[in-house]
């Protein structure tokens, strides 16, 4: 509903698109600001449940997922939202897409188990949420969720292909994050679960990490990719996962990382659930801790401007400078 104070109220997501900032949040409230987050005016959204993640392949093209499967678009940057995809749909497609496999192999074995996992998905229906979404281009983009939940499409999300059987995740830990880019795809999750897509198999393969705690981000670029979650843990790999190194942070004691984000220059910020923002000026080598203004349980970081950044969390969304 319409809320004065929407740009006040618990935000999970925010993203840069063109010159816009959107950002998402608990109960269906959607803000965009045009002034790099000095004003706020509240999107107009066919849902109230609770948001999780955006990605905009353009910027007036874009994408926001959330709870019960919940998966919106717009095509006017953020301002108006259509409902494309919700649990019910999704558990839908899993059972008619595993089931027909199942009948046209009943002995395969990763098949059956795509099914099983499919019609428990669909008992459970619309409750698993979509924890992450993102999109390489204006057509191509991934959906991933809890137990495993994966899914892409081809045509700009008029239809969605189930992936769980395409990817090395037997026991069906959450997927928290997807890096997309033109380099590869990654996916990142519990107990030290990372993906990457093998294009010689057409599988997500799981990727050898030095943690095996939880990740909740993936960020870098085409030359890094940083992996981090759990109780400040965060690593870099400069060879597309092949080999990982801790971050170093100078000392600082970072709790659990809930955001990344690369700004134009390269810069890389990350911010935690205690209120911490760092920022690495050498591609995610070592971090620096940035004091903050008023620092609160962050959830997410987009660039803002020249020398600042956007953090959106329990008392929504701030503007903090990061020289």
């Amino acid at each position: 509903m319409p809320t004065a104070r929407a740009a006040q109220a618990p935000l999970t997501a925010i993203v840069r698109a063109g010159s816009r900032l959107i950002a998402a949040g608990w109960r269906g409230v959607i803000v965009v600001s045009d002034d790099d987050g000095q004003t706020w005016r509240q999107a107009s959204v066919p849902v109230s449940e609770d948001f999780t993640a955006l990605s905009f392949p353009t910027p007036t093209h874009g994408w926001v997922t959330g709870n019960d499967g919940i998966l919106l678009e717009t095509n006017d940057g953020g301002l108006t939202w259509t409902k494309r995809l919700d649990g019910n749909a999704a558990a839908a497609v899993m059972v008619d897409t595993y089931g027909a496999q199942a009948s046209a192999k009943p002995a395969d074995a990763a098949v059956s188990a795509a099914l099983k996992a499919a019609n428990d998905y669909q008992a459970q229906a619309p409750a698993r949420p979509f924890l992450d979404v993102a999109f390489l281009d204006n057509r191509t983009g991934y959906l991933a969720g809890t137990y495993g939940l994966l899914f892409k499409t081809t045509d700009s999300g008029h239809s969605w292909k189930p992936l769980i059987d395409s990817a090395e995740n037997p026991d069906g830990y959450n997927i928290y994050a997807i890096h997309a880019d033109p380099e590869g795809v990654f996916l990142a999750g519990e107990l030290g679960l990372v993906l990457r897509f093998d294009a010689a198999s057409g599988r997500f393969v799981k990727v050898k990490t030095p943690y095996d705690g939880s990740f909740f981000l993936l960020a870098g670029n085409s030359s890094m990719l940083i992996a981090a979650g759990l109780r400040g843990h965060a690593f870099l790999s400069v060879d597309q996962g092949g080999s990982w190194v801790p971050v170093d942070f100078h000392g600082a004691s970072p709790a659990t990382f809930s955001g990344a984000t690369t700004l134009p220059d390269g810069r890389v910020a990350l911010v935690t659930l205690a209120g911490q923002l760092f920022v690495s000026r050498d591609q995610g080598r070592d971090f620096t801790l940035v004091p903050t203004s008023s620092p609160m349980r962050y959830s997410a970081v987009a660039p803002a401007g020249r020398n600042a950044v956007a953090v959106v969390g329990a008392q929504g969304v701030r503007i903090e400078t990061i020289k």
